[in-house]
């Protein structure tokens, strides 16, 4: 994402949806499922989740269409 220029915002990035995912899931499962009854912090780590699966599929639409604009001036054979 670095390479083509699209911002990741700190907390979408890498290195923190396994364990937000771990928390909501096991709320969840304490609460029979009912999203309603997640604390407060488990909810905006649902958020934060929510957010860096929206940039993973954004930001490679971006990398994609950067590829395919990079490919438009590549010289095949040479």
């Amino acid at each position: 994402m670095n390479l083509i220029g699209y911002h990741v915002p700190s907390t979408a990035g890498p290195g923190n949806t396994g364990q937000r995912l771990r928390t909501v899931r096991e709320q969840l499962v304490r609460r029979n499922g009912d999203y309603e009854k997640l604390t407060a912090v488990s909810k905006g780590k649902w958020t934060k989740v929510l957010s860096h699966n929206y940039h993973d599929c954004v930001g490679m639409r971006e990398v994609t269409l950067a590829a395919m604009k990079d490919l438009r001036t590549f010289k095949f054979g040479k």
